[in-house]
């Protein structure tokens, strides 16, 4: 069964509304996105590919932190999809054709970043701000030239102390204190630019 966060969200999602998830860690709140995605991806399938015609195309695009890919991509995509082709099989369908691509990791001046962005925000403001808005605008370049949804996760790091704690509202203040917090602030706003 859905968790509450997850009922909730999906509400808004469906609704196609940008949607902050205030929930604990543990209750769901990155399956709840993934799976919205692959309803949109069953429900809407895309067209199959022709011999010698286009390859196929990106519908969704996945940003996550590089820490958490690994997990993120074997219980919230590779574990739903199983269970959705094993749920096809099951009322003698043929499952939905959804392929995975990736993961693919940014890089810095040649290098893969494995970093704690927060804390080394601090100390380097400029990679900081680098690792999340090149990389954000070259996602949202790609979803604006193939036409595809973007699932990219904030932070409560878009916060500040002046942000109401509990309830959060959908829409309240966010004065990030951090260089983390204001890349999140600014990708957030980046999104809702290339959303228009």
């Amino acid at each position: 069964a859905p968790t509450p966060a997850q009922a909730e969200g999906w509400a808004a999602i469906s609704q196609g509304r940008h949607t902050l998830i205030h929930a604990p860690t543990g209750s769901g709140k990155t399956l709840a996105a993934f799976l919205w995605c692959l309803d949109r991806l069953v429900r809407e399938p895309s067209p199959q590919p022709v011999r010698g015609g286009p390859p196929g195309t990106v519908r969704t695009l996945y940003v996550s932190p590089l820490k958490a890919l690994t997990y993120d991509v074997e219980r919230n995509l590779r574990a739903p999809l199983a269970g959705i082709a094993l749920a096809a099989q099951r009322l003698g369908a043929d499952p939905p054709r959804i392929t995975f691509d990736g993961p693919l990791v940014e890089r810095f001046n040649g290098e893969t970043v494995e970093i704690d962005p927060s804390a080394v925000g601090e100390r380097d403001p400029r990679l900081a701000w680098h690792v999340n808005m090149a990389s954000l605008e070259a996602v949202l370049e790609v979803a604006r030239e193939q036409g595809c949804a973007v699932f990219t996760p904030s932070s409560i790091g878009v916060f500040g102390p002046d942000t109401p704690k509990d309830p959060t509202p959908q829409d309240t203040v966010m004065r990030p204190e951090t260089m983390y917090g204001v890349t999140k602030l600014a990708g957030e706003l980046l999104c809702d630019y290339y959303h228009r």
